[in-house]
């Protein structure tokens, strides 16, 4: 079968292009990366928990990196801050580009150093 295996470290081109272009290949996140995912999580999460200001986690961003987030609006932080990244102008990317920019983000996340959950990863890899 083929399968390229992420670990935000090994990816090649031509990984890249594979699963761009072949439909019938799959991704899957590497074990090592899925532990380091988990721990990357609960480390944002015990953040959360003793509340102290940690940039982006539970405070604003740029200019409003002072501002502390109180815990039960850290959830709309997330929401907001993904919209603040939106766009919809130009023209769609082709489904090969889609596939190629979902893998590159997918890897990026592997490296284990952004929080997100495994399960948030591997629903960007299906």
């Amino acid at each position: 079968m083929n399968e390229v295996i992420i670990d935000g470290r090994s990816l090649t081109t031509e990984q890249v292009y594979k699963v761009a272009f072949d439909r019938e290949c799959r991704v899957v996140i590497s074990e090592e990366s899925k532990k380091n995912l988990v721990r990357s999580n609960k480390y944002v999460h015990e953040i959360v928990e003793k509340n102290n200001p940690v940039y982006g986690i539970n405070t604003g961003f740029g200019a409003l990196s002072d501002v502390h987030i109180a815990k039960e609006d850290l959830s709309k932080l997330q929401v907001n801050l993904i919209r603040s990244h939106c766009t919809g102008v130009g023209e769609a990317f082709s489904e090969e580009v889609t596939r190629a920019i979902m893998l590159l983000r997918a890897n990026c996340l592997c490296s284990g150093f952004s929080g997100v959950t495994p399960e948030a990863v591997e629903l960007i890899v299906s």
